[in-house]
């Protein structure tokens, strides 16, 4: 009985699919765009920035993060909160060498 099911309801969900929208000819094909604004930038790890000077990165990740994003740099194994922000990028700069210790991250 389930499969019987299934397939009417696969059938069902393919005849609207396939159905005109108005103002659309009848056999085009129909696209959907589902809204996917998730916050995140386009990129979110930069791993080329390892072993580059610290304010040298925060300039290239500023440059890449939407308006009002918190770029940060830290220091190597500083503590931090774990929550996960879109909006923040940490660049953890080793005390030493002030150069970027790990690839930065947003998080």
């Amino acid at each position: 009985m389930r499969p019987l099911l299934l397939l009417a309801v696969a059938a069902a969900a393919l005849a609207v699919v396939q159905a005109a929208a108005p103002g659309q000819a009848e056999g085009e094909a129909r696209r959907f765009v589902l809204p996917m604004d998730t916050g995140m930038p386009a990129k979110s790890v930069w791993p080329e920035l390892v072993g580059t000077p610290c304010e040298q990165a925060r300039a290239t990740v500023e440059a890449a993060m939407p308006a009002g994003s918190l770029v940060l740099v830290v220091p190597e194994q500083a503590m931090v909160t774990m929550d996960f922000r879109t909006n923040r990028v940490r660049i953890f700069c080793a005390r030493e060498t002030g150069l970027v210790a790990t690839p930065p991250r947003v998080g």
